[in-house]
């Protein structure tokens, strides 16, 4: 099954291990701290790690009741099937299981993505530091992008995949071969 060369497997092992660890230590930690990083002392110590972020996007600083459970959701179930696909490649055990968590992980990496831009789009960016290019293009775009382009590509790679495997089993029963049981 997918990924089938040994780029593409260090490919996900990588992404999946980075963004499986980004979603528990930055995602899932804050939507559970968010209620106190309000608060002024927040802004100092431990919990400056969050209140940075706040520059670029200010939902970080006063809890967004939308962000926390979209953050809360992806610091959980995502980072679990994340770190789950990246064990089981490492293991070399990709099978059919392991592309399905890839792929419901990508997928819903691609939805919260689209749901975290489209959200404050329709706010008119309100909460988002257009001033500072650092801030605006580098740290709400260009990071937040990357949940675009890597689970973009595996949903892609993993799906073409199918695809070519269904049509090699639909070409072989038509010759009359014995047809290639997709694993």
């Amino acid at each position: 099954m997918f990924p089938t060369s040994s780029r593409q497997r260090w490919v996900v092992i990588v992404w999946s291990l980075v963004s499986g660890i980004i979603h528990i230590g930055w995602e899932g930690s804050w939507s559970l701290l968010a209620p106190w990083l309000a608060e002024p002392w927040a802004r100092h110590g431990w919990a400056q790690y969050w209140t940075l972020y706040g520059l670029a996007d200010a939902r970080y600083v006063h809890a967004d009741p939308f962000v926390r459970i979209l953050e809360l959701v992806t610091g959980t179930i995502v980072a679990a099937l994340n770190l789950g696909c990246a064990w089981s490649v490492l293991r070399q055990r990709n099978g059919r299981g392991t592309a399905i968590a890839l792929l419901i992980a990508s997928v819903m990496e691609v939805y919260g993505t689209i749901l975290y831009f489209g959200s404050e789009m329709l706010n008119g960016w309100r909460n988002v530091d257009t001033g500072s290019f650092v801030h605006t293009w580098l740290m709400f775009f260009g990071l937040n992008t990357l949940w675009l382009i890597f689970p973009g590509w595996c949903i892609y790679e993993i799906t073409s995949h199918a695809i070519g495997l269904r049509r090699t089993v639909a070409v072989e029963s038509r010759r009359g071969a014995p047809a290639v049981s997709p694993s």
